[in-house]
């Protein structure tokens, strides 16, 4: 077991914790969390809270070394400066070091102090479901023994099956007892008309905001994402089985564009001159719809900096377009809205789509959303990977 002494940079930029190691922290990171946390830019008042929380959920992990460190190895270097203090700390309890700082790692190792990389976090590659290509053997069994979780699923993940020509055949969701055929879902509204799914993706969305509480579709712009989530919630609407859409929006501006400036009217005005307003605009084809649909109460938009406190009562329909451009405070504060007997969907692109780096990694709220509920009875997930749009679309996606 190595003792590794973590330099403040390392934990503002994120690493991955190995078992078997034990974290140090010296008295002033803990001094330099507290500065920035107060005193920081806001990016750096946002990494400090997210290397807090990260401490707290690794508690196990890490120890916390008060001492103040009087530096003996050089006199000739000042005692006050705290790179000098770390490596005095280093080498009088044989710490190795951890730190993104490329002086500190020259001097650290011109006194025989190990230097240990951090490792970044692995980027998840969760998508919702396994995809496999059976034998005819194996596909028997999955239809006669469906109470086998073979494929080792989580609760609501779902199994998709291909043919040796590599096409998508048949799906199936496990829901903890056995593998269930996906529930045929046909949205048919007046303002969108009659849905057809162009994939088997698509169907496995739709059967998952059939049947659970939050539904989360991921996926590339133009891979359909918003149009099912949209189609299913004013089938829904329209049938009376909810009695209003609530879509929660924070607006930000697209990631290298030139922001325009203030915008005149009043909430809604604004919102519908921001990107959930092209959104709306684009799919039901004219701004008066949607002006309607606000004045008869059936949508209802709020901006993330007014949902606090807000409850969204026990039949509506919630959606989160553009999700990944929420923190992981942003997603909680969101789910928290959600009364019981609602749905939520949360579609976005947290891959090639987030906006700003307060948004990006660890810190994203869609990935945040996927890791803590993936797996309860109540959560599933889907990502697109095919883009519908156009071909120019599909092209452009290799820029």
């Amino acid at each position: 077991m190595k003792k590794i002494l973590i330099d403040t940079n390392v934990l503002l930029d994120g690493f991955t914790v190995e078992e078997g190691n034990t974290y140090i922290i010296l008295s002033h990171v803990n001094r330099e969390l507290d500065k920035h946390k107060t005193y920081g830019n806001e990016e750096l008042k946002y990494k400090t809270r997210q290397a807090v929380r990260f401490i707290e959920e690794n508690a196990d992990k890490f120890e916390f070394d008060i001492k103040d460190y009087e530096v003996k190895f050089d006199e000739n270097f000042d005692d006050q400066y705290t790179d000098n203090k770390i490596v005095q700390a280093c080498l009088d309890n044989g710490y190795s070091l951890m730190t993104n700082d490329l002086l500190l790692k020259q001097k650290a190792k011109a006194y025989d102090i190990e230097i240990i990389e951090s490792k970044e976090i692995v980027e998840d590659d969760y998508c919702g479901y396994k995809i496999i290509t059976p034998t005819d053997d194996e596909l028997a069994d999955i239809y006669e023994f469906p109470e086998v979780n073979t494929y080792n699923l989580l609760v609501n993940q779902y199994l998709v099956i291909k043919d040796k020509q590599g096409n998508e055949v048949d799906c199936f969701r496990w829901t903890g007892n056995k593998y269930t055929k996906l529930t045929e879902v046909y949205p048919n509204t007046d303002l969108l008309g009659k849905f057809k799914c162009k994939d088997i993706y698509q169907k496995a969305a739709l059967d998952s905001l059939q049947n659970n509480s939050i539904t989360m579709i991921r996926g590339k712009a133009g891979s359909g994402k918003s149009l099912v989530a949209l189609s299913y919630i004013l089938h829904q609407l329209e049938k009376g089985k909810i009695d209003k859409l609530v879509i929660f929006s924070n607006p930000f501006a697209t990631l290298g564009s030139q922001g325009l400036g203030f915008y005149k009217g009043d909430k809604n005005q604004k919102l519908l001159q921001s990107s959930i307003g092209n959104l709306l605009m684009s799919k039901l084809g004219d701004i008066k719809q949607v002006e309607a649909m606000i004045e008869e109460g059936v949508l209802h938009l709020l901006p993330f900096s007014d949902i606090r406190g807000y409850d969204t009562g026990n039949n509506s329909a919630v959606w989160i377009s553009e999700a990944q451009n929420l923190d992981i405070n942003l997603m909680k504060l969101a789910l928290q809205r959600l009364g019981e007997g609602s749905f939520m969907v949360v579609d976005g692109d947290d891959k090639t789509q987030v906006d700003s780096h307060i948004f990006a990694g660890s810190r994203n709220g869609m990935k945040r959303l996927s890791k803590i509920f993936r797996g309860e009875d109540l959560y599933g997930e889907i990502e697109f990977t095919k883009i519908y749009r156009s071909r120019v679309a599909e092209i452009a996606d290799k820029m």
